[in-house]
């Protein structure tokens, strides 16, 4: 089971309200470790936390962040911070397995969650931390886009559709910097539209952010 307390299986989880899966996760104690064998899978499929550390590196090192990872998986993007010398002083994170989320919390106690991407609203965040420095991470759903998934691309209700979630977050929460990535078949799914879309949505927001 993902908690000593309760044990939750997958399809429990999701049919619980957001409110509900916040309270069991942030009140939970939970351990679970990952095996060596699936270290690759901790900035998801394309990124390792290497390049994450070659990415932050060029920020600039030793600041201190507040940290948003959607889809985090078991959340390389922010040990790739960590060691490239970051300080995360508050460390949110939005996910729906639960066994990443296990894992998460093994290795970031601290780390808050925040439910669904759909639930996550990035003003919120930035009222709680007017003048802090926000940095969004995250690597949307790969199913509709690899070459081993449906190559439906970036098309309404698919699971990588939810890449316009991870910017409505983004331009909400006004951060300072933003990290998203996914999979090679990116360039390729739909013509290559599917890059054009993502490329063409992810640099025209209302404020000045790196990305």
């Amino acid at each position: 089971g993902m908690y000593p307390q309760k044990k939750v299986s997958q399809d429990l989880f999701n049919k619980l309200p957001n409110s509900e899966k916040v309270e069991l996760i942030n009140s939970s104690s939970i351990k679970k470790e990952i095996p060596t064998s699936q270290r690759y899978k901790l900035c998801g499929n394309a990124v390792t936390v290497d390049i994450v550390k070659s990415i932050a590196d060029k920020i600039g090192t030793g600041r201190e962040i507040i940290l948003v990872s959607l889809f985090s998986g078991i959340d390389g993007f922010a040990e790739g911070f960590i060691r490239a010398g970051f300080k995360i002083s508050h460390h949110y994170f939005s996910e729906i397995d639960k066994h990443a989320i296990a894992n998460l919390k093994y290795n970031f106690p601290n780390a808050e969650y925040i439910g669904s991407v759909t639930d996550v609203s990035g003003t919120a965040i930035r009222e709680k931390h007017p003048s802090a420095t926000i940095v969004v991470t995250g690597g949307f759903p790969c199913q509709d886009i690899s070459i081993a998934g449906n190559r439906k691309g970036l098309e309404a209700g698919t699971r990588s559709s939810l890449l316009f979630e991870a910017g409505r977050i983004i331009n909400e929460c006004k951060c300072d910097y933003f990290l998203i990535e996914n999979v090679k078949g990116l360039s390729s799914v739909n013509e290559g539209t599917a890059l054009y879309k993502t490329i063409t949505f992810l640099t025209y927001f209302d404020f000045d952010s790196p990305q």
